[in-house]
């Protein structure tokens, strides 16, 4: 008697059962199980450019930031670090990774970003000054707000599989890779020459460095989002990774510079940020470069993020991004402050209806700007306005 053809229920049965026997897990999940984390944004706290982005970046993904030296790159990565903590207080853990070089303190802490500083720090800080720190001040320089971590003593690709760990555990709300660049042996920059003899290749298209690049990050991109989906769970996985990629290399990438590493992140990344050097910034009285125009362009975004958005932010060296100015210009792009004549400025809704006057006693767009500066109240009507330009309220962690 020939047996019983199984149905499409007990053949399923049974695959599922292999797959979870091969791979230790459930790997078919029924769609209701499984929720994803992008709706929630980290915001970056400058106003112009969150708004393209919908509230910030979305949460969970891979982000990169491209551009050449001096771009702005590690002060945008370390600005959204700093406004992570002001949001998340002690629930704010953040993973730095530094493939080349090392983390430097004291400019990220000048972005908002506050790293605790060691014994050896401290002793120089009190250096510097010529006296004993305090102990509020010591308090200020050593203690966290959350958790900042390093990796140290690692290779590039033990720190990317390092990241992939700590995602699966949901150690970290944020990391910084810095650089793809620097995810390269020399080894992979060698070849034959003419000669038989072996040759050191240099970066600029080389392929050795292209292929060596992607397929580090390839394979790192493709370990983290099978790390975030490694099974249904009842905490979001919020671990977003901003990659920073250091333009040195003629390869394929974006705008009027090539990118190293771009093919590899291009199917991975859902947010990718270019970033450009712009005129100096001049003190009007000694003529002193204090600092330049950052240009930004989103190159690529999904959930929400408006693709192509475009938009410059002044940057002080002593500083960090001029947020305010930066307020101020974002809503008068979008006809929102309106110079109506005479050193006079109207703040409008976006129903058009007036919702601050300002009269040429403040001082005209300088004037106004400082008063933004100074006084929370007037700088929360301006950010109302602001708030109201998302298509939808954004989501942050913690909200939802």
């Amino acid at each position: 008697m020939p047996a019983k053809k199984k149905d499409a229920k007990e053949v399923c049965a049974d695959v599922n059962k292999k797959m979870a026997s091969k791979y230790g897990r459930k790997v078919v999940v029924a769609a209701s199980d499984v929720t994803n984390a992008f709706d929630i944004r980290l915001p970056t706290g400058l106003p112009g450019l969150d708004l393209a982005l919908e509230g910030g970046f979305p949460r969970g993904i891979v982000i990169e930031f491209a551009g050449l030296e001096s771009a702005g790159k590690n002060a945008l990565a370390y600005q959204t670090a700093g406004t992570y903590q002001r949001m998340r207080q002690k629930e704010a853990n953040v993973l730095l990774c530094p493939v080349e070089g090392e983390i430097d303190k004291r400019f990220a802490r000048k972005m908002g970003f506050k790293i605790p500083l060691s014994k050896v720090e401290l002793a120089r800080e009190e250096h510097r000054l010529g006296r004993k720190l305090t102990k509020e001040e010591i308090d200020y320089f050593v203690k966290p707000i959350g958790r900042v971590d390093f990796t140290v003593g690692l290779s590039a690709e033990d720190i990317l599989q390092a990241v992939v760990d700590y995602t699966m555990a949901d150690e970290y709300g944020l990391a910084i890779v810095d650089s793809v660049s620097a995810m390269i042996s020399e080894d992979d920059l060698e070849r034959k020459g003419k000669t038989g003899a072996i040759e050191q290749v240099g970066v600029g298209g080389e392929r050795p460095y292209g292929r060596s690049i992607h397929g580090t990050m390839g394979s790192f991109l493709n370990r983290f989002v099978r790390a975030r989906k490694n099974e249904p769970k009842s905490r979001l996985n919020l671990t977003t990774v901003i990659v920073i990629n250091q333009v040195r290399a003629d390869m394929s990438g974006h705008g009027d510079f090539k990118v190293a590493g771009a093919q590899s992140l291009k199917h991975y990344k859902r947010a990718a940020l270019i970033l450009t050097p712009g005129p100096w910034l001049k003190d009007e009285a000694t003529k002193k470069v204090i600092g330049h125009v950052v240009y930004w362009s989103i190159t690529k975004g999904q959930y929400g993020v408006h693709e192509h958005a475009r938009g410059a932010i002044k940057f002080y060296y002593a500083t960090g991004f001029d947020v305010v100015d930066d307020l101020f210009e974002t809503l008068h792009e979008r006809k929102l402050a309106v110079h109506q004549g005479g050193g006079n400025w109207d703040l409008i809704d976006k129903e058009g209806e007036v919702v601050r006057s300002y009269g040429k006693d403040v001082g005209g767009k300088d004037g106004l700007i400082q008063l933004l500066r100074n006084n929370e109240d007037e700088r929360g009507k301006w950010l109302g306005v602001l708030n109201s330009l998302y298509e939808t309220s954004p989501l942050y962690e913690g909200d939802e």
